[in-house]
């Protein structure tokens, strides 16, 4: 339940991002004539790694707990204060794996954040606000061979 409800939070979040970058995409038409949307296969996509994710997370104490005795490990958990070395070890391979992919999206999304910005702000060589371009349409008719409308 968790985890479908992280990835309903995810969507949501994920729509309210794509609304908030459209409203802040108006520097150039270029980009903003680029449709941004949530498709089908995000959706699936969203909802595959929900399922994985409880699965996954609920496969470790689903197995500990199948080949555990009851009796041993209450007389184990009494003697001492702290989780045992097994637990302590799972909880630190978790932590730092979250961690790692955490650290790892923030670099990919400063990335495709400064692509954009360096692709904006780049020196064309031209000034582009006088810059007129214009679109020719030749008549079919007249021009039939891809050699002559080169030519023309």
């Amino acid at each position: 339940m968790i985890a479908l409800v992280g990835g309903s939070v995810g969507l949501l979040l994920s729509y309210w991002g794509i609304k908030f970058i459209q409203a802040n995409l108006t520097f150039n038409e270029f980009i903003r004539a680029v449709p941004v949307t949530l498709d089908r296969n995000v959706l699936i996509f969203v909802v595959a790694i929900s399922l994985a994710s409880a699965v996954l997370c609920s496969l470790a104490p689903a197995l500990k707990a199948s080949r555990t005795d009851v009796n041993t490990s209450l007389k184990d958990e009494s003697r001492a204060a702290s989780a045992g070395r097994s637990h302590t070890r799972l909880r630190s391979v978790l932590a730092t794996s979250e961690i790692a992919l955490a650290v790892f999206l923030l670099i990919g999304t400063r990335a495709a954040h400064r692509g954009i910005f360096v692709t904006e702000h780049q020196t064309l060589g031209f000034r582009p606000d006088h810059l007129l371009t214009a679109n020719l349409t030749l008549d079919s008719a007249r021009y039939k061979m891809p050699r002559s409308k080169r030519n023309s």
